[in-house]
């Protein structure tokens, strides 16, 4: 199975301005682990709730998601086997991974087109029993 059968399409985002709280707050309303934070609509890093967790371990003052993101951004191509995307996830000791297209296929090389979490390539993993 390829990472483009079981990547999420709909990357939800904000502006690197964007505060700790309100991204907080849609990280919850969406039932979600990870928001995207974007330059113009063009994902830049991450916001994962461990980077909740530690910001709010730091002590540190700052109010912007952008001042805690991760990046850059760790990916995968969207034609890659599910093994492959696992094999880098566990590489960076990350639990999400964005997904790039290619010219050939449509999209501008090296675009975002998706996200995958580690969870989503396990649950879709091949049965070793069979």
């Amino acid at each position: 199975m390829k990472v483009a059968d079981i990547m999420k399409k709909d990357i939800v985002s904000v502006q690197g301005d964007t505060s700790i709280q309100e991204a907080a707050e849609i990280i919850v309303e969406k039932k979600i682990g990870s928001i995207a934070i974007s330059d113009d609509g063009v994902p830049v890093g991450i916001v994962t709730e461990k980077d909740f967790v530690k910001y709010l371990a730091s002590g540190r003052a700052t109010d912007y998601v952008g001042d805690i993101m991760s990046a850059p951004l760790i990916r995968v191509k969207f034609d890659a086997e599910l093994q492959d995307a696992l094999k880098i996830l566990s590489e960076h000791g990350i639990k999400h991974l964005f997904v790039e297209g290619e010219h050939e296929e449509g999209f501008t090389f090296g675009e975002i087109i998706g996200i995958i979490s580690v969870r989503d390539v396990i649950k879709n993993l091949p049965d070793p029993s069979n």
